[in-house]
């Protein structure tokens, strides 16, 4: 019996739209419809105006809808934050990373003590 040969396999090519370029931030003192809605139905956040993104606006976030949120921490932190639109229900998305973990930190500190009382 003859081996059979397998044909040359022809390449793999995606057909995919090229990304956007990402607009810089246009500056305005109000907030454009878009993130409005947002800043409406997620009062604790406090989303920087102008700072709204379509999907691919910002390089590492894919097809994420993205917003910019100033820290929200009540020692006067002032750090911002990118943010997928999705994530803005959660409630320590509205502190910049250091803040959430420091946060974090003191929770399970006073559940371990309220734990020891029982």
């Amino acid at each position: 019996m003859a081996a059979r040969t397998a044909a040359p396999a022809a390449p793999k090519t995606r057909t995919r739209k090229p990304k956007a370029e990402a607009a810089p931030a246009p500056v305005a003192a109000e907030m454009s419809p878009k993130e409005k809605e947002p800043a409406d139905r997620y009062p604790h956040q406090s989303i920087v105006p102008g700072s709204y993104r379509v999907s691919g606006g910002r390089e590492g976030w894919g097809t994420k809808h993205t917003v910019l949120i100033q820290c929200r921490y009540p020692g006067g932190c002032t750090n911002e934050r990118v943010l997928a639109t999705s994530d803005l229900q959660w409630e320590l998305t509205a502190f910049c990373v250091g803040c959430a973990k420091l946060l974090r930190a003191n929770r399970r500190a006073t559940k371990a003590e309220k734990k020891k009382l029982k």
